[in-house]
C-alpha cells in the first residue's frame, strides 16, 4: 500500500552518511545554498527538514552538484527520520540518489540514472528488489516527504519532466509550467516569487523560487501540505 505524503509511521533511525556538523545537523559550510524548511498540514507543524547544495560529487566526478538533506516528522520526538543524498551532473540532471527511511524496519532506496534507463533498488533487512524505467529527457528524483527534492529545477525551463518516485515505484511524465511572478505568504512574511507548477490538478506541486533560483515554498493541495523556508538569511 502506498504511503501518503507525510503520514505517521513507526520509530526509525536513518543510516545514510549525510555530511553533518558536530550538533548532528546537515553541514552547511561552503554550500551553494542551505537552509531549513518548516512543513505544515494546515496550521499544524508536522515536520522539519535541513538541506544543503554543494559543488561536486562524492566519487569519480569532479563536476556537478550534491543535495543532502535530513528530515524529521514531527520535529519533536520524531517517529519518522529520513536522510537523502542526490548527486547531479553538470547539466543539473540527477545521476544517483540514496534515500533512507523506515516504517518498522530500515529501508534504503538507491537510484541510478543511466543514458537509457533508470534503476531503482529497494533494500530492507529481509529482501532486495529492483525495478527499471526508461530514461527519456529531463528527470527528477522525488520523495514525497523531502522538500529538497525540488531544491532546484532541471535545466531547460518549462516542459515535460520524468518524475521518478522510488518509494511509490512510479515514473510519470508531467509538465513544468511557469506561472510567472506571484505574491505569496512565506511563513509570516509576503514575498514576490516565481511560481511554477509541476503536474496538474490537486496532485500538482506548487513551487516558488526567489530571483537567485532558491526554493522558498512548496504547496501540495492533494495533501494540504505547505513547506516554507525559516532559516534566518531567508527571512
Amino acid at each position: 500500500m502506498r504511503r501518503r505524503f507525510f503520514c505517521k509511521i513507526g520509530p526509525a533511525v536513518a543510516l545514510l552518511a549525510v555530511p553533518l556538523d558536530t550538533s548532528g545537523r546537515v553541514a552547511q559550510d561552503h554550500a551553494l545554498d542551505s537552509g531549513i524548511f518548516q512543513i505544515q498540514r494546515g496550521a499544524t507543524v508536522i515536520g522539519r527538514e535541513e538541506f544543503a547544495i554543494r559543488r561536486g560529487r562524492r566519487v569519480g566526478a569532479a563536476f556537478g552538484f550534491t543535495v543532502s538533506a535530513r528530515a524529521a516528522y514531527p520535529p519533536a520526538r520524531p517517529t519518522l527520520r529520513i536522510t537523502s543524498l542526490i548527486e547531479f551532473g553538470p547539466d543539473s540532471q540527477p545521476a544517483t540518489g540514496q534515500i533512507e527511511l523506515a516504517d518498522g524496519e530500515a529501508k534504503r532506496l538507491l537510484v541510478a540514472v543511466e543514458p537509457r534507463r533508470v534503476t531503482v533498488r529497494t533494500i530492507t533487512p529481509s529482501e532486495e528488489s529492483a525495478r527499471q524505467y526508461p530514461a527519456t529527457g529531463r528527470t527528477l528524483i522525488v520523495d514525497e516527504a523531502l522538500v529538497s527534492s525540488f531544491a532546484f529545477l532541471p535545466r531547460g525551463g518549462v516542459g515535460p519532466i520524468a518524475v521518478i518516485e522510488p518509494q511509490a515505484l512510479r515514473r510519470q511524465v508531467v509538465e513544468l509550467v511557469d506561472r510567472g511572478l506571484d505574491q505569496t505568504a512565506v511563513g509570516r512574511r509576503t514575498e514576490t516569487l516565481r511560481h511554477f507548477t509541476l503536474g496538474s490538478g490537486d496532485e500538482a506541486r506548487h513551487l516558488w523560487y526567489d530571483e537567485q533560483g532558491r526554493l522558498q515554498k512548496l504547496v501540495v493541495p492533494a495533501t494540504e501540505v505547505t513547506a516554507f523556508r525559516t532559516d534566518p538569511e531567508n527571512r
